[in-house]
């Protein structure tokens, strides 16, 4: 969607939004999804035939993805001013959050704590 036209629907989308989040609840009209097949790689070893082969691509609401987005912005920063995950954030492999928690357990037992995994 072109930005200017965002802009001009912003009137009508940022109420949706907004009751969205004061009244925990989304349209109805915006939950449903078009699911396309996409073939995952075209080789000749797929079945085509196998639902097994095929990605499901979901095309929604432009409403939706911009609720989603909102959600994931204001949880993602909420998670990270009270550290509340240890994975899956911004800058973070996964190889920091295992070496994170072997430091923690390494702390621990040089505290004299016992731990558990």
């Amino acid at each position: 969607m072109p930005t200017w036209l965002l802009k001009d629907l912003s009137n009508v989308i940022v109420p949706i939004i907004n009751s969205s989040f004061t009244q925990g609840t989304f349209l109805d009209a915006h939950k449903s999804a078009i699911v396309h097949p996409l073939l995952k790689k075209p080789k000749p070893s797929l079945d085509t035939a196998d639902l097994i082969s095929y990605w499901p691509i979901c095309n929604r609401s432009f409403v939706s993805k911009i609720l989603e987005r909102i959600i994931d912005s204001r949880f993602t920063e909420h998670a990270d001013l009270q550290r509340l995950l240890l994975a899956y954030r911004k800058h973070y492999s996964t190889e920091m959050a295992l070496v994170k928690v072997h430091n923690d357990l390494i702390s621990a037992v040089d505290e004299g704590s016992v731990v558990c995994i």
